[in-house]
Formats: C-alpha cells, structure tokens, sequence
C-alpha cells in the first residue's frame, strides 16, 4: 500500500491535497518534526488537565478553535475550473498550504490532550466516581 495518495491534478504551487493533520506514522523528516511537535503540545495539555477540579470546557473549547482556525489558515481555495483545467466548471475545490503540517499537529496535540482527559472524566464520572475520585 503507498504510503501517501497523489493528487492526480497539477497542483497550485506550494499546496499539498491533504491536510496533514493525523495519527499515521511520520516517515518524512517533515512528518517527524511535526510529530515532535504533537507530542510536546500533547504533553503540555496533560500539565494543563493535572491542575482541572473539573474538565475545564474553556480550555477544551479554546483548543478546538484553534484546531479549526489553524486548519482553516491552512486552506487555499482553487476554483474547480483553474484546477481540472475545464472553464465550464464552477464551484471550488480546497487544498493545503504546504508547511501547515507543524501548526497542525501542534494544535491536535493539546486538543488531543484535552480532549482525551474530559472523556475519560466523564467515564468514570458515568461509573459512579465523584470528582474527589477522579483526582487522586
């Protein structure tokens, strides 16, 4: 299996067709970087969770904004004409600025982070556990 789909349209300059922005081994010293970086923003959101009395749904909110907005900075809109080369097309298709991986995975790391310790709050919560419980 290849390691990465291809486009198979030419793509706009400094553009990649996916967003860069999940779990899959990083092979690429790119890809390794930005998986450093993941897990030193993962790891920072873990400090953050150890000081919550309660999952804290500013911190969780605040980072999937930041998820989205730095998905969204990332974005670059080409029309569908422009891209598939036929002028009749209308409409537009999204691709991603190339170096956005970084940023990416830094802002699911702490997500991620979040995330991951509000669910399992709320399970042991489900499970009878009271607050006190779940901080020891």
């Amino acid at each position: 299996m290849p390691s990465e789909l291809h486009c198979w349209v030419p793509l706009p300059a400094d553009t990649v067709q996916f967003y860069n922005d999940g779990p899959k081994r990083p092979l690429t010293g790119a890809q390794q970087v930005a998986e450093s970086h993941y897990r030193q923003r993962f790891l920072a959101g873990a400090h953050e969770v150890i000081a919550w009395r309660t999952p804290d749904s500013n911190a969780i909110n605040d980072a999937w904004g930041q998820r989205r907005r730095v998905r969204h900075a990332a974005e670059v809109h080409v029309p569908s004409s422009v891209l598939f080369g036929h002028p009749h097309l209308t409409g537009e298709q999204v691709v991603y600025r190339r170096g956005h991986e970084v940023e990416a995975s830094r802002s699911r790391g702490r997500c991620q982070a979040l995330e991951m310790a509000r669910r399992q709050w709320e399970d042991l919560h489900s499970a009878g556990m009271e607050n006190s419980e779940v901080l020891r």
